[in-house]
């Protein structure tokens, strides 16, 4: 007889294969439950005003996560993709501790995608009427290490759990970012890219599932004390100086990003800024941004003395897009303009 592990995973490899796939290569609904939720469907989002959220801490045993037990939302630190696939459901949006206090209720409907950004504060459908026909849906949490799925059914009333599952696919990370990002900063209708983005997660996520990269979650233990493969690319329980070591690499790998911000490094390794700043500090005595004009500066320094790159190409390679900008940054900074700086480098030499 067959575990219940295998049994999910089965189902899940199914779902992905026969409905899930499918429809991102079809270009199928996709929603972004931000704050506030936009679609470039005619959906009938209703708003109403609230009393602000409370600050929460996290849950005890889920750092990632927060709960308002008073309002039963929920949030946790990581991009959400999620997709109803059969039945429908309401999904409710909370603003976050802090800003003005709104909720939204935006009808999601069978084979369509949505996107819920880090921390922000929903419950996955409100109370339906004992009378009302079930639905099923899949919540995807984004993680660099990997996709945790959680899946679930509501018939008359009830919702049924599925076997939480985590599927071991750290090369879905960066097309999980970029999906994010694109989602974040789109206003109009998904187009081609988002598609893309979208069918490579959930591609990768099946190729893992094939190679028998997925196991049962143990509820209720933290998903970040999962057993998960040894190699992970990141701990899953970073120290300071770890989390420090990924943000630095981050910026590395993007310093020719001319859009690389604070906010980007932060929601990598899954902190906010301010406690991203606070550990470079700890660990570096100096902000994020200063960190960043340093390394910039360096990498400047670094093709001027040794490259025949013109000063033109050096801009755009140094994460800058206007090489007038460039000029009087590196002057300010570096005491002497980019001509002066190479002149000097090449009598050195």
């Amino acid at each position: 007889m067959a575990s219940s592990t295998s049994v999910a995973v089965q189902q899940l490899e199914t779902l992905l294969r026969e409905k899930l796939i499918p429809w991102a290569q079809q270009s199928a609904p996709l929603i972004w439950l931000g704050t506030p939720p936009r679609s470039a469907l005619p959906l009938d989002i209703r708003e109403e005003p609230m009393p602000p959220l409370p600050p929460a801490r996290a849950f005890a045993d889920i750092q990632t996560a927060r709960r308002w037990k008073e309002e039963r939302v929920n949030s946790v630190n990581v991009p959400i993709l999620g997709c109803v696939y059969a039945g429908n459901v309401d999904y409710v949006i909370r603003a976050a501790p802090g800003q003005e206090g709104r909720q939204w209720y935006v009808p999601i409907n069978s084979g369509s995608f949505f996107l819920i950004p880090p921390d922000t504060p929903f419950l996955d459908g409100s109370d339906p009427p004992p009378d009302a026909p079930y639905e099923r849906g899949v919540l995807l949490y984004l993680r660099r290490d990997g996709i945790k799925c959680h899946s679930y059914t509501r018939d008359k009333g009830k919702t049924w759990l599925h076997p939480y599952l985590f599927v071991y696919a750290p090369d879905a990370w960066l097309p999980a970012e970029r999906l994010f990002r694109e989602m974040q900063r789109h206003n109009g209708p998904p187009d081609a890219v988002i598609y893309h983005y979208l069918s490579l997660i959930l591609c990768l996520m099946l190729r893992s599932v094939r190679e028998g990269n997925a196991s049962t979650l143990k509820i209720p233990r933290d998903p970040i004390q999962l057993d998960t493969p040894e190699n992970a690319p990141y701990p899953l329980s970073p120290t300071p100086q770890e989390t420090v070591q990924m943000a630095t690499e981050y910026i590395a790998q993007h310093l020719k990003d001319s859009t690389l911000s604070i906010k980007d490094v932060a929601f990598h390794v899954g902190l906010s800024n301010g406690h991203l700043n606070r550990l470079f500090h700890q660990e570096k005595g100096e902000t994020v941004f200063a960190y960043l004009q340093a390394r910039r500066l360096e990498e400047a320094q670094n093709l001027l003395a040794t490259s025949t790159f013109s000063i033109r190409l050096i801009t755009y390679l140094c994460g800058f897009t206007n090489p007038s900008h460039f000029s009087h940054w590196f002057t300010r900074n570096a005491g002497c303009s980019p001509s002066d700086f190479r002149r000097q480098a090449s009598k050195d030499v």
